[in-house]
């Protein structure tokens, strides 16, 4: 009886930390995630939203590093506000090869520009981040792993971000 139960826990646990490994996020529970993907490097990228996010009330983070240091590399906003600057957009081609959507969202921190972007083609996905410097070549991390798609949220973003709808900032 007591094999069995320690079979069962290495089990549990094993099944436990393989689920971890598979997803990895910067999103708390308490979060909606938006966007998370890992690099070949192992760093994650997520872009999460408040539970109550509006147009008048809670936000959106972007955070990128290892998960193994606790704390991401970089956050953006630090604080959340439903008036961070990120602006999304959106296409839709119908063509002989199939179709496509995109969905693009971009904030800019400094001199940087960050564009996340999701293509979508016949049902594959390719997630990339853009990272372009004033006065350097854009730089593309292509995301080896996606475990929340921007495009699955992407009319909610669209709705929420919708820059006439801000015209009064």
């Amino acid at each position: 009886m007591t094999s069995l139960r320690i079979m069962f826990f290495l089990l549990f646990f094993l099944s436990a930390a393989s689920h971890a490994e598979e997803h990895r996020t910067w999103c708390t529970r308490s979060e909606r995630e938006l966007f998370s993907c890992t690099f070949s490097n192992h760093k994650v990228a997520s872009l999460c939203a408040t539970a109550d996010w509006s147009r008048s009330s809670g936000g959106l983070q972007y955070r990128f590093g290892k998960p193994e240091s606790r704390q991401p590399e970089m956050i953006y906003p630090k604080v959340i506000d439903p008036f961070t600057s990120f602006r999304a957009l959106s296409s839709d081609t119908l063509g002989r090869k199939g179709n496509t959507r995109s969905v693009w969202l971009s904030f800019k921190v400094g001199k940087y520009r960050y564009v996340i972007q999701d293509d979508e083609h016949d049902g594959t996905h390719r997630q990339v981040i853009k990272v372009a410097p004033d006065d350097k070549p854009e730089q593309t991390l292509i995301c080896n792993k996606n475990t929340s798609l921007l495009s699955q949220q992407s009319e909610k973003i669209l709705y929420l971000l919708d820059e006439d709808a801000f015209d009064e900032r």
